[in-house]
């Protein structure tokens, strides 16, 4: 179930880079473009040339390399790639598997507000994922974050 739930929230956060740069922008035919204004320190274009490795689109699929973008554009302040690099951190692909790690990364960016950071947090909790189970954390997590509009955490609270 955890893996469904990661796999959602993978998704969800890929679309929101999708939402913030618009694809006429960059898409595959503009891969070179995206690849200057990353190149250049662009956040925002950074966290989305790390979800096309993340995902295998315009690119050959490259979890390290997704990895290595996330890290700069977390490092620029966007807080969708440090909640995604939180998350690459938990299922180990691209960086060594670390809870504390990502745990670290995620909690970061849920104090700062991602909802998707608080949804991976909260599943941590209740998969006793890097921290002792704790279905009482996990459902207030699940409830702040539904609370500011993740539909996951929304429907995980149900579960509980």
């Amino acid at each position: 179930m955890m893996k469904v739930m990661i796999t959602a929230v993978m998704a969800a956060a890929s679309f929101l880079f999708s939402a913030e740069v618009p694809a006429s922008d960059f898409g595959c035919s503009g891969l070179q473009h995206l690849l200057h204004k990353a190149e250049q320190g662009n956040a925002v274009a950074e966290g989305v040339l790390g979800t096309y490795y993340y995902n295998g689109e315009c690119v050959k699929q490259d979890y390290s390399k997704a990895a290595m973008w996330y890290r700069k554009s977390a490092d620029h302040g966007q807080l969708n790639s440090l909640a995604l690099l939180g998350i690459m951190y938990l299922q180990g692909r691209g960086v060594t598997q670390n809870y504390t790690e990502a745990a670290r990364l995620l909690q970061k960016a849920s104090d700062q507000g991602n909802t998707n950071a608080m949804y991976t947090l909260a599943v941590m909790y209740a998969n006793g994922q890097g921290f002792a189970k704790d279905i009482g954390r996990a459902k207030a997590l699940f409830s702040e974050a539904c609370q500011r509009g993740n539909t996951d955490a929304c429907a995980s609270l149900k579960l509980y």
